[in-house]
């Protein structure tokens, strides 16, 4: 790839970010270049010092999973490069399908079998969103899981002092698990900030690998949680319910969405 298109992949880094502020562009400069790595410079401001850590943190994650999505690599330490060879698993992991690889990066799905990822990939969608279009209005229950490939996505939600911003979702995050698994609707409008690719996981298949294999159903409920993010409710159940629920509370909730027993 030519080294305009990874510096653009490294923009699209620094707008998904959640830590960094977004007054004051971030920016992106090539340091150095050579035969074997491009040498990036990013600068961004946050809002204080305490979470300059955090953000950096934040960063090294989204580098790597932007590159991944991109088929890209880092390089190796200039020391090392000259004997560096790309590790077995690296190799058999960039081998891999992409839906295969979105469904290993989710921990939702951690506890299947090969054959049980298999064959949930071979059922999922790819779907793309040009920039600014709007994926999900906030409120809208979706009946599916949609997986980013590639791409960056903006989370708004409108409330009385205005729109306030929820969270940026980059590849490998998911989204649409408070519809599908607890009949809610998405805490936010979602909007694509950038093109972006996204894979679908449609009810039906996910309804066949529970009744399947009921057992996966404790696992999601447990992954969600854990996570928290089925908090993601509308105001009126929030209120009456609280920003948080039980292991047990989602595993009626999933029981009843797929009809389980």
């Amino acid at each position: 790839m030519a080294p305009s298109g990874i510096t653009e992949i490294m923009r699209t880094v620094l707008r998904s970010s959640n830590l960094i502020m977004p007054t004051r562009a971030p920016t992106v400069q090539i340091k150095s270049l050579d035969a074997q790595a491009i040498e990036f410079e990013l600068s961004f401001r946050v809002r204080d010092f305490s979470a300059a850590s955090a953000a950096r943190h934040e960063l090294y994650d989204l580098i790597y999973r932007h590159l991944r999505a991109a088929r890209l690599m880092l390089a190796p330490p200039k020391e090392a490069a000259a004997s560096a060879l790309p590790q077995p698993h690296d190799t058999l992991a960039a081998s891999r399908p992409t839906a295969l690889r979105l469904i290993d990066a989710v921990p939702l799905f951690v506890s299947l079998t090969e054959d049980e990822k298999q064959g949930l990939a071979s059922t999922m969608i790819p779907r793309t969103f040009r920039k600014g279009e709007t994926v999900a209005e906030q409120g809208t229950k979706l009946s599916s899981l949609f997986i980013i490939r590639a791409g960056v996505l903006l989370v708004t939600r409108k409330e009385a002092g205005g729109e306030v911003e929820l969270a940026r979702l980059s590849p490998g995050d998911y989204f649409g698990e408070a519809g599908l698994f607890t009949g809610h609707g998405e805490p936010g409008s979602i909007r694509a900030m950038t093109f972006t690719v996204v894979y679908e996981v449609g009810q039906a298949a996910l309804g066949k690998l529970l009744k399947d294999r009921p057992s996966v159903a404790e696992d999601i409920s447990l992954t969600l949680s854990q996570r928290g993010k089925h908090a993601a409710v509308d105001d009126a159940s929030e209120a009456e319910h609280g920003s948080t629920r039980s292991m047990s509370e989602l595993m009626d909730r999933i029981r009843s969405a797929f009809e389980l027993a």
